[in-house]
């Protein structure tokens, strides 16, 4: 099966171009969004 996925025949229909997007998309989103920190002093006690 190695073989046939790395020769010349190898030919992709557009289910599996559709379903290659579809993954892509899906594993976009799982990645972290920016995130801020702002640091804020605490009120010093006297």
């Amino acid at each position: 099966m190695e073989k046939k996925l790395g020769g010349k025949d190898v030919k992709a229909t557009l289910g599996d171009y559709i379903r290659l997007v579809q993954l892509q998309t899906e594993l976009e989103e799982e990645e972290p969004k920016d995130i801020t920190v702002t640091w804020v002093e605490p009120k010093s006690e006297e």
